[in-house]
């Protein structure tokens, strides 16, 4: 099998297993009213010391600035975030962790828990796990990569704009053929710090 060919063989797997993955943390989090996403928001919120801000949320979910506005416009409903104005910069906002959103996390994180140590009793003892794990470590940044040079020898005004746009430390969709498209997200509501 060339390398090509096993390339392509593990980024299906690799989508597989994350779609996999998802519909299954789905099925332990709907009885306690928590998607997966909302999860991992406030999971990611926890580990990094209650706040972030939404570029840096976006930016480590690996989703759209767009797609990162409307789930933090669904955890603030919940009453799990809210948005307060960043001290640090009064052009930036600041997405902080509630009591309630922590009681959440608290509540479905056992579960979580139990669940990847079961994944791990099925999966057992693996020799090459470690590079396993350095592989997938190592894919995102060549999957972009690689998408770069090819949209930069088919589309090179869109990969542009992609390249500038990821170097600020933001993530869009790629762009379509005709150019870059343009991502005018509302402002989100911001609530005075209590």
């Amino acid at each position: 099998m060339s390398l090509n060919d096993q390339i392509e063989e593990l980024t299906n797997a690799v989508v597989s297993c994350g779609n996999l993955l998802v519909r299954e943390a789905a099925r332990i989090f709907r009885p306690h009213g928590i998607t997966p996403a909302q999860f991992n928001v406030l999971n990611l919120l926890v580990l990094n010391g209650d706040s972030m801000r939404p570029s840096e949320i976006a930016q480590s979910l690996v989703v759209d600035p767009a797609s990162t506005t409307y789930l933090m416009n669904q955890v603030e409903e919940r009453g799990w975030i809210q948005r307060v104005d960043d001290p640090a910069d009064r052009r930036a906002c600041l997405v902080v962790i509630s009591a309630e959103g922590r009681a959440k996390v608290s509540e479905v994180v056992p579960l979580y828990r139990a669940a990847l140590a079961e994944t791990a009793r099925h999966l057992g003892s693996r020799p090459h796990f470690g590079e396993a794990l350095a592989l997938l470590g190592d894919l995102p940044a060549a999957a972009m990569a690689a998408t770069e040079h090819v949209a930069a020898q088919h589309f090179p005004v869109a990969a542009a704009t992609g390249k500038a746009r990821r170097a600020e430390g933001t993530h869009t969709a790629p762009a379509s053929p005709s150019g870059p498209r343009s991502r005018k997200a509302a402002a989100p509501k911001r609530k005075p710090a209590r």
